[in-house]
Order: structure tokens, then sequence, then C-alpha cells
């Protein structure tokens, strides 16, 4: 079993804050007892929970014993004098009557103070959770990245590999594009170092030339001149590439009198 995917799931957050399914904590003890690392994660967590709670602990104000005591006192005045002598409450009691006041305030003030702080550690979970899920993803994000990149630059070093110019025609001598051209790696990549900003409504397309054939490689995005390799695909038996200028969406033929660069392997 994928231990880490197991931890991952949110299950133990839930069981540690008491919030678990009856089927959800049989399964986390099961796996604790299977796992270590599992038991050993639910441990941490608890511990983690313990000091959270000791550091952000509150004392009930000094002040709340004497609050209570002038209340009481305030209440035995307003009680007639006849009443008084008749029901005479012996001081132990008030005693006891303003203990147990101050016992059961204390306990209202600790059980509100203890579940805003359980509300406020579930959203520190919740939170951190959400950004362990975005590192991952990251993460993943960069591996591909990676991978990518080295077979670009594996492919990039080969002495097999074939540099190819493609250089501006009479419309846009500034042109110039370089294509990386591996027939054993069966691989393609271009590098636009300059071409002209599209007009609105056209686009660039990227041909090979294949026994005087032009063979359709696709629409080309040049809005990172000279920053970005694209991957093109590999035509077998291509000559030569031609980028020509096309209305938006693409064109079945490339429009000659819109070549904008061109060059022979």
């Amino acid at each position: 079993m994928d231990i880490q995917r197991f931890l991952n799931t949110g299950i133990l957050e839930k069981y540690v804050l008491g919030l678990a399914s009856p089927e959800e904590m049989e399964k986390v003890e099961r796996m604790a007892k299977e796992y270590p690392e599992v038991d050993k994660h639910i441990c941490k967590m608890q511990d983690c929970m313990e000091e959270y709670a000791e550091l952000h602990a509150v004392r009930p104000p000094h002040r709340l014993k004497k609050q209570i005591l002038n209340a009481i006192e305030e209440e035995e005045k307003s009680i007639p004098e006849a009443s008084e002598r008749l029901y005479h409450i012996p001081t132990s009691w008030k005693w006891g009557a303003a203990l147990a006041a101050a016992m059961v305030l204390t306990l209202g003030f600790w059980s509100t103070l203890l579940y805003q702080k359980q509300q406020v550690t579930l959203d520190e979970l919740a939170l951190l959770s959400t950004q362990v899920k975005h590192l991952q993803n990251d993460q993943k994000q960069l591996q591909v990245s990676t991978r990518q990149i080295e077979q670009r630059y594996s492919v990039l070093k080969d002495v097999t590999t074939r540099h190819v110019a493609l250089k501006g025609s009479s419309i846009a001598p500034q042109s110039l594009a370089v294509v990386y051209w591996n027939p054993d790696h069966s691989k393609g990549y271009l590098n636009i170092v300059n071409l002209p900003p599209c007009p609105n409504g056209h686009e660039y397309q990227m041909w090979a030339d294949v026994n005087g054939k032009h063979i359709d490689m696709g629409m080309l995005k040049v809005d990172e001149n000279g920053t970005v390799l694209h991957n093109i695909p590999y035509v077998e038996g291509s000559r030569g590439f031609v980028i020509t200028l096309e209305k938006e969406g693409g064109s079945p033929h490339p429009t000659v009198e819109k070549m904008f660069a061109a060059g022979e392997i």
C-alpha cells in the first residue's frame, strides 16, 4: 500500500481532532498498528496540537472573582431586611454559591475558548493541507519540465543534430529562426530568434519541404522571440523548412508571397 498517499488523504487530521467517522477511526487505528510510520505521524500531530494549545492558553482574568463577589453583594443588599431575618443565609453558603458561580463562569469561559481554538486549528490544518497539495503539484510540474529540458539538451548536444538557419526573405530581411533537426532521435526543435509581430487576423505557419512538396507543421507562437525552444513535429524526408504568414487558423497550402523565413538542411 502507498503509505504516503494514505498520509496525504487528510484522514489522520480528522482522527486527531476527533472528527473522523467510526469507520475512519477503525481504519486509522488498523493502519497505525500495521505501519509504524502511520503511528509515528499520529503521535507527532498530537504533540503539535498539545504544544499549540499550551502556547495559546489564556488564563481567566484576575478580576473575575472580585466581579462575581461584588455582584452577589449587590444582590443581597436589594433583599428586604425582614426577608433577610427570616431567610438568613450562612456565610459558608454564600462562599459556596460564589465559588459555584465562579466555576460555572470559568467553565463556560474555557469551553468557549477551547471551541474557538479548535476552529482556528481546523482552519490552519485545512490551509496547511491546501499548501501541501499546491507544493506537490508544483513539484510534479517541475519534474515534467526537468525531463523535457534534459531530453532537449540530449538532442541539442548530439553531434548528429543539424542546425538549420531559416533566414529572412525580401519582405522581412531581419527575420531569423533556427531549426535543430535530429533524424536519429526523430526530434525537431525551433528557436525563433526574430519574427515581426503578426498583424491582426494572421498567424505564422511552418512547412517542411519534402521532395518539393510542402507539408504543414502547424501554427507558431512568436510572443517570446529568442527565449523559447518550440517542439516541432518530425517530418521524415524533410529537405528544408519555410515560415509563412497566413490568415488566422492556417492554410492548406503556403502563401509564397508571404514567406518570411526559409532554410535548407
